[in-house]
């Protein structure tokens, strides 16, 4: 009896969620078909609210946004680089369009809202100022990559109560070694390269000379980077701009002003009442507003707004760690994301693929394979990489395969090295009272164990799989880019630099963005001035948001903690699933502001 009232009740409360599900279902189905098609009006504002992730790939769906947030289940707003990039260049030639309001502060999400997607931004937001039409910006308190962007705009508005916070780039890397080494897990490593320092916050409680020194030096580029657009935007020298940051750093709305980095100190409606006299209007209710979000659906998106031709162009998205495997939602599963080549490669219609590559790397077999598509592919027709804001070890790996390399100046790239780190848990079992026996018939095979420390001769075994890999990067490398091999070593190391430099050394082709690598390859694949672009992986169906909808979802504090430095160390230790545990990835996580 009792047992028949648990499943009844367990029946009853799955039907519930089912009933709940269908209904935001249907809500979800009849708000889109309800709503009057979008319509922009004459002499509007183009609204761009800065509070989102600006991910490289499209976001997978907008109704997915609509039932978290009906079921207040909290979700990271995000625009995709291209669509908003495509928005502001539609806007350009749109005689509707008057002006562009910049507010907010960007919110970074994994692999999001980095310094190479934000400068393709901010180039189209210059591209919209040559058709003589103005971009407002109103700042509370922007972060670097906030004022980054909105310093292009033609005035610079700064809450009365705001901060400006622009004294320099800093990356705190963690170092978790003394507190594994408390709690009993122990780790053993294998590396090729002086810098490749991947393994360092899981053995040290410090960084390297050598780590210090590559760290410095990326960072200084990237700052530099950032001050030179920054200081013509502004119309400051830029000597006299470092020596701001340099002795100010923080600069209060009045500072700001005064040192030229804004324009004026203003509230929220003050800025709304100087847009409306430069749409001709006297009070800002009267000026038309067409949100940012809404005018991509207006226009129809990036991919609709490429031609209609029959040739087809396809963008290929790689984002985040590169895994063995299918992958997860959130990362590069090598399997998964060769088969999306393959299918592109046998598909005749496609004349040319672009790859756009947002990775620190991460499994060697898994970059293996997806260079091997890549390589089968370009035999069949064009393959032009794009590098976004990071396309470091793993994922410069398979840029080895393609006819060119695009990067922006401040991408995070190169990091030619590999390393293999192995943990056990000997001394965590001890402290749990758990006891391990193990019966073989080989020395060797248990190798792969967790359960206790490797022996020297296991040790030469890993070391070995790793500088035949470093040997095999350093020959592609050389191959791929037409390169001498004894300065590809000279080279490498896992060292990482800026895509300026990787120009200067060969480890690139030209510096440009997403856009500028589709012309080339549009060119390469000869499809003249009408193809239609598509872009992969494809978005999701219904069936499969609704089950991400309801599978597990990590509490509001788990959330939090995903934003912490600590916690992407963890995530990345959990994402080491390759085979003979060996890693082209990035030599450290680079967490900038």
């Amino acid at each position: 009896m009792v047992q028949f009232l648990k499943f009844t009740l367990a029946g009853l409360f799955a039907l519930m969620l089912f009933v709940g599900a269908l209904f935001f279902l249907v809500v979800g189905v009849l708000s889109v078909f309800a709503k009057d098609p979008y319509v922009v009006e004459d002499n509007s504002v183009l609204v761009f609210d800065m509070t989102v992730n600006l991910s490289d790939a499209p976001p997978s769906s907008d109704f997915g946004d609509f039932i978290e947030e009906a079921m207040g289940l909290g979700r990271i707003r995000t625009h995709g680089l291209r669509e908003v990039v495509d928005a502001i260049a539609a806007a350009a030639e749109d005689d509707r369009i008057g002006s562009i309001f910049l507010h907010g502060e960007f919110v970074p999400f994994e692999y999001g809202s980095g310094y190479a997607a934000l400068l393709e931004v901010r180039q189209a937001l210059e591209r919209f100022q040559e058709t003589g039409k103005p971009v407002i910006a109103h700042l509370k308190s922007p972060r670097i990559r906030d004022y980054y962007l909105a310093s292009v705009a033609d005035s610079v508005v700064v809450d009365p109560y705001g901060i400006v916070a622009l004294g320099g780039m800093a990356s705190q890397q963690v170092f978790l070694g003394e507190a594994l080494e408390k709690l009993g897990v122990g780790i053993q490593v294998a590396r090729a390269g002086d810098y490749k320092s991947a393994v360092e916050p899981f053995t040290r409680d410090g960084m390297s000379e050598e780590n210090r020194e590559q760290t410095r030096e990326l960072l200084e580029d990237l700052w530099a980077g950032i001050l030179a657009p920054v200081g013509a935007s502004r119309g400051i020298e830029l000597n006299r701009l470092r020596q701001l940051t340099d002795t100010h750093g923080w600069f209060s709305a009045e500072d700001a002003v005064e040192h030229g980095l804004a324009d004026r100190v203003g509230y929220f409606d003050e800025v709304q009442a100087m847009l409306a006299k430069t749409h001709g209007l006297d009070d800002f209710r009267d000026v038309p507003q067409a949100d940012l979000k809404s005018y991509i659906a207006e226009i129809g998106g990036p991919a609709r707004r490429h031609g209609r031709g029959a040739g087809k162009l396809a963008v290929v998205y790689m984002e985040g760690n590169i895994v063995d495997g299918k992958g997860g939602m959130s990362d590069v599963g090598g399997d998964r994301f060769a088969r999306e080549m393959r299918q592109l490669r046998r598909d005749d219609d496609v004349g040319a693929v672009v790859v756009r590559v947002n990775s620190p790397g991460g499994s060697v077999a898994a970059s293996e394979v997806i260079l091997r598509e890549v390589s089968l592919t370009r035999e069949h027709k064009p393959v032009v990489v794009s590098f976004g804001s990071v396309a470091a070890s793993g994922g410069y790996w398979i840029a080895t395969g393609a006819d060119r390399v695009f990067a922006q100046p401040n991408t995070i790239t190169g990091s030619i090295g590999v390393w293999g780190l192995v943990p056990n848990i000997e001394g965590l079992s001890e402290n749990l009272g758990i006891g391990w026996e193990t019966v073989k018939t080989s020395p060797f095979a248990d190798l792969m164990s967790l359960t206790r420390p490797k022996s020297d001769e296991e040790m030469e075994i890993i070391q070995g799989f790793v500088e035949q890999i470093y040997d095999d990067f350093i020959d592609r490398v050389a191959r791929g880019r037409d390169l001498d091999r004894d300065a590809v070593a000279d080279l490498a190391g896992g060292r990482v630099w800026s895509g300026a430099r990787a120009l200067d050394l060969g480890l690139v082709d030209e510096i440009g963005g997403i856009s500028q690598a589709i012309s080339a390859a549009a060119e390469m694949g000869e499809l003249g001035d009408r193809w239609t672009l598509y872009e992969y992986p494809a978005a999701r169906g219904v069936s499969e948001m609704l089950a991400e909808l309801f599978a597990d979802r990590p509490p509001v504090l788990e959330k939090k903690l995903r934003t912490l430095p600590v916690w992407q160390e963890l995530r990345t230790l959990e994402s080491l699933n390759d085979p003979r545990a060996t890693y082209a990835r990035m030599p450290f996580n680079l967490y900038l502001d």
